[in-house]
């Protein structure tokens, strides 16, 4: 193997390959579950496979009327649920209002669906 080669294997591994499907089927399942559990809905799950193991990224929508407490305990149980799995190294969990137009940010509306409404 080439010096070129094994530092590139080096870089792919400390920066993370996309996650395999039956990886990000499984994550996602948790992510679901752990945020139903909280009142939370999820909006995407990200996860890479880092020489470590998957580092997951979670977007969560709760309504804008839950009170600072409320999110943030929904925010680290989901978080805490997914590094409690043996394949997950790291999770990051972030939590925007539903009715986040408001703000200026892409959010969903009332019924937890990306972006709003459906229509154009």
């Amino acid at each position: 193997s080439s010096w070129a080669g094994t530092g590139q294997e080096q870089v792919e591994l400390m920066t993370g390959q996309p996650a395999g499907e039956e990886d990000m089927e499984e994550v996602r399942a948790a992510a679901d579950d752990l945020a139903r559990g909280v009142g939370a809905g999820v909006l995407a799950v990200t996860a890479h496979m880092t020489a470590g193991g998957l580092s997951v990224t979670v977007d969560a929508s709760m309504p804008s009327s839950a009170p600072l407490e409320e999110t943030h305990h929904a925010s680290t149980t989901i978080t805490a649920g997914l590094q409690a799995r043996d394949a997950v190294v790291h999770a990051v969990v972030h939590i925007v209002p539903r009715d986040s137009e408001v703000l200026g940010i892409k959010g969903t509306s009332d019924t937890g669906s990306p972006g709003g409404s459906s229509e154009s």
